[in-house]
C-alpha cells in the first residue's frame, strides 16, 4: 500500500492495526497518525524486528 493512500484511509486502519499488533499502545496509534514509517518504526521498536522485516510484515497484514 502507497504511503498517500495509507495515510488517506488511517481511520478506517486504526483498530484494525490494533487488532493486529497488540503491543502498539495507544500512544503509538496518535504518533503514527497515518505514517506509513513511523507504523514500521513502532513495529520494529515493540516488536525486536529489522526495518525489513518490520516492512515485510506490514505488507502481509495490511
Amino acid at each position: 500500500m502507497d504511503r498517500e493512500k495509507f495515510k488517506s484511509q488511517w481511520h478506517q486502519h486504526k483498530s484494525e492495526i490494533k487488532e493486529k499488533w497488540t503491543k502498539l499502545t495507544d500512544d503509538d496509534i496518535n504518533y503514527i497518525s497515518g505514517e506509513k514509517n513511523k507504523l514500521i518504526e513502532k513495529l520494529q521498536e515493540r516488536y525486536s524486528l529489522s526495518r525489513e522485516a518490520a516492512e515485510r510484515e506490514m505488507e502481509r497484514k495490511m
